[in-house]
């Protein structure tokens, strides 16, 4: 058996420093995952609640009143608007990969869509 040369040696410490420089940078990406995903369920949890409510009452008003009722259209439009939210909270919920997108100022954001495939 013969022994390595500089140059091997060398090459396996550059292999071994990038696949530490690759673990590491995996674990940090997990970590942010983890924060992402335990944020998420917090916010969706506090958020649909009050949503429920909003939503449940909305329909019971729309139900009630005419579709000439002056209200009628803007009950309609909270009413999307607590679909809309709910659809974000499902999204949010269904976060698997941390992946951003450019926001303002140089911010970063989670990138929902991509985040949720």
């Amino acid at each position: 058996m013969t022994k390595p040369t500089y140059e091997e040696l060398e090459e396996k410490i550059k292999t071994l420093e990038e696949d530490k420089k690759r673990i590491e940078d995996e674990t940090i990406r997990g970590e942010k995952l983890a924060a992402v995903l335990e944020t998420a369920g917090a916010v969706c949890h506090e958020l649909n609640q009050p949503l429920q409510v909003i939503s449940g009452y909305t329909d019971i008003i729309l139900y009630n009143i005419s579709k000439d009722d002056k209200i009628y259209e803007k009950l309609k439009l909270i009413k999307e608007q607590t679909i809309k939210m709910s659809q974000i909270t499902k999204k949010l919920m269904s976060i698997t990969r941390y992946e951003t997108k450019n926001y303002t100022k140089g911010k970063k954001i989670i990138d929902l869509d991509k985040s949720s495939q």
